[in-house]
């Protein structure tokens, strides 16, 4: 194969993962608390845009987990399982789950995580944040990160301060900090 034909295979290639829409993968963390992960996996799963795919992470290693899991798996989104075997903590459990999405990810594809503990309740917070993310995207491709609320970094304090409600109900604001739970 000559260098030409290596190039125009190398474009095609691109041009197939251009072409494919962006996925919205999300993640779940937990440690032994079934029934508010069962919540959780429910509300993931009832959203008006679904996941493409969930990765749970089981820092317990719960049959109560699995046996939550199974039953999510019938509703149609693939779910995947992870057990490290140590209580990694919610960020060690964030990075194992990361590392497995970015393993079938696209550059365009986003991610989401939600807290086991934290009761949400809008069915299309999935759908608008990643309409969101898509729109700001196509406006400044260095947008990274989207989120129903944000933080600015104080550097006299050393704290961030959480932007009002208002800055949001205004539109789009730069944040230098999105929580990991929506």
């Amino acid at each position: 194969m000559d260098s030409h034909q290596a190039q125009q295979r190398v474009e095609t290639s691109e041009d197939a993962n251009q072409s494919v829409s962006p996925r919205l993968f999300c993640i779940i963390v937990t440690y032994r608390r079934a029934e508010a992960f069962q919540k959780a996996l429910n509300f993931a799963l009832t959203q008006h845009r679904s996941p493409d795919g969930i990765v749970v992470v089981d820092n317990e290693e719960s049959d109560l987990i699995v046996d939550v899991v199974d039953r999510g798996q019938q509703q149609g989104t693939p779910i995947q399982l992870i057990q490290p075997g140590d209580n990694l903590g919610p960020a060690g459990g964030t990075a194992i789950a990361m590392e497995r999405i970015l393993l079938e990810a696209d550059d365009g594809d986003w991610i989401t995580r939600i807290d086991d503990d934290n009761e949400l309740e809008d069915p299309d917070i999935f759908g608008r944040l990643f309409e969101f993310a898509l729109d700001q995207h196509r406006i400044d491709p260095l947008v990274a990160a989207v989120g129903a609320v944000g933080s600015r970094y104080d550097w006299r304090r050393g704290r961030l301060i959480r932007i009002d409600d208002s800055e949001i109900d205004a539109g789009p604001v730069d944040v230098d900090y999105v929580p990991t739970n929506l």
